[in-house]
């Protein structure tokens, strides 16, 4: 399927980030199948590993402890997953604009709110006219970005492009990059505003922490490569983008 070279980047760096969640939490797995061992009761965690664990000086719980040191692990690799795939995300948003604007300057530079100017001095720090370009995409995208609103920050990328993604296809990727706030900025817990859109998908109750279960990370993984699959697919077939 053609696609982007913003895409490509992107796959690329989602496929590592999936391959990196698998290998963490099957690492985790194991170390705590074999600590779980007869032969290592009564040890620590650092003793009773098959490698040298001289430089691990946290490693110094007992061994059977295993469950509240590897669990930590596990959920922290899945959190840090959550958070790494919505920066792929919004990176991907911020190059494709770059894309479209080769294509069309004016449907890119018309999707903010506000005007945006450059000054006869900020013009005079550039050498070429590409930096110029550049700066002012960058601009559309961190003022598209700065209204905090993931399905709002979609809906102006797709605006006036004729892109046939639907809201089902947002419905289902939005869940999970709506985590990586409560992650950053809510200690991990369920508020009122997640509650209501998604309590009942994930069975959770604001106040609650957010599930940190490997699967859930997989699955964000894969909803958001699915959804920019779509997007990306989209403003290829629209002759948008260059693939």
């Amino acid at each position: 399927m053609p696609e982007s070279k913003t895409h490509q980047r992107f796959r690329s760096r989602a496929e590592g980030l999936e391959m990196y969640l698998e290998a963490m939490d099957a690492a985790a797995r194991m170390a705590f199948n074999y600590l779980g061992q007869k032969k290592n009761q009564g040890k620590d965690i650092a003793t009773a590993l098959p490698i040298n664990c001289n430089n691990y000086s946290r490693l110094n719980h007992p061994s059977s402890h295993r469950s509240r040191v590897y669990n930590f692990c596990r959920s922290k690799n899945t959190l840090s997953a959550i958070v790494e795939i919505f920066s792929y995300f919004s990176e991907y948003m911020r190059d494709i604009l770059k894309e479209m604007y080769e294509h069309n300057p004016m449907l890119v530079v018309g999707k903010s709110n506000k005007p945006l100017n450059l000054t006869f001095a900020e013009i005079s720090k550039f050498n070429h006219l590409s930096e110029i370009q550049e700066k002012m995409v960058e601009d559309v995208f961190r003022s598209i970005e700065n209204e905090r609103s993931t399905v709002k920050l979609i809906d102006k990328i797709i605006s006036d492009t004729g892109a046939n993604v639907s809201n089902a296809d947002k419905q289902r990727v939005l869940p999970y990059l709506e985590m990586r706030h409560l992650i950053i900025h809510n200690h991990s817990k369920i508020d009122q505003a997640f509650e209501a859109k998604y309590g009942h998908q994930f069975s959770v109750r604001a106040g609650e922490k957010l599930p940190s279960k490997f699967e859930i990370a997989d699955k964000a993984i894969e909803e958001v490569s699915l959804f920019l699959r779509k997007l990306d697919g989209e403003l290829v077939r629209l002759g948008m983008v260059s693939v």
